[in-house]
């Protein structure tokens, strides 16, 4: 079964998906795009708490870090020296 089949290319039309001439939620999207670049940057830096309660006789404390743990556990027991 043979067919005779002919294939021939009239025009050629460039086309990308960046021809957006007007879309009224580009603005939002930027923002938004902002928004998450910059809560990354300020994820980067270290965070630490130190707590300190007295219940009656005792003394508790505690602390949390969001990096650095090793650093913040070597301050932390300088602290209770």
């Amino acid at each position: 079964m043979e067919t005779d089949f002919v294939f021939s290319i009239v025009d050629i039309i460039s086309s990308t998906g960046l021809q957006i001439k007007l879309d009224p939620g580009i603005p939002l999207i930027y923002t938004g795009f902002g928004f998450l670049m910059f809560s990354t940057l300020i994820s980067y830096f270290t965070y630490s708490q130190i707590w300190i309660v007295q219940d009656q006789k005792k003394i508790f404390i505690g602390g949390n870090t969001t990096r650095a743990i090793l650093d913040f556990e070597l301050e932390f027991f300088e602290l209770t020296k």
